[in-house]
């Protein structure tokens, strides 16, 4: 999704289609229309930061590189170049896969994570399994 002027489309979806075939190119007037367009999408790459206002809470925006229009804004991850782009996503997503493999057996992944060899006492056993389902009060008199 892209705002370019007239003159710039056509050499911009050519070189899309060319490098990256499955990539669906959609042009938009105002920056503001880019979240209405695409309520659920997982990435938002942009260099102006106005462009995230309209996005849901569920979508990673990401600030494109350092110009004079975007220096000042602090609020969003940056990334300096597409390689930058693609180990952040990478690293997220990466992140994410071990969330979802420590929620459905938090037991196995400590030990896959800490290896056989290191046996848990029962009651770690017990807070890495209850952990993120009750809250602990742990104190020493």
């Amino acid at each position: 999704m892209s705002k370019h002027c007239e003159s710039r489309k056509r050499l911009s979806r050519e070189w899309i289609n060319k490098v990256m075939p499955k990539v669906e190119i959609v042009f938009v007037d105002n920056f503001e229309d880019k979240g209405k367009l695409f309520e659920n999408c997982d990435y938002c790459i942009d260099d102006k930061w106005e462009s995230f206002e309209n996005f849901s809470e569920g979508t990673t925006c990401i600030l494109y590189s350092e110009y004079q229009w975007n220096k000042d804004c602090d609020d969003y991850h940056r990334c300096m170049s597409w390689n930058d782009v693609d180990n952040y996503i990478e690293c997220r997503e990466r992140t994410r896969e071990y969330r979802d493999y420590y929620d459905k057996n938090p037991l196995q992944f400590v030990e896959d994570y800490l290896g056989a060899s290191v046996k848990l006492k029962w009651h770690q056993k017990f807070f890495i399994k209850h952990m993120n389902k009750i809250s602990f009060r742990i104190g020493r008199r």
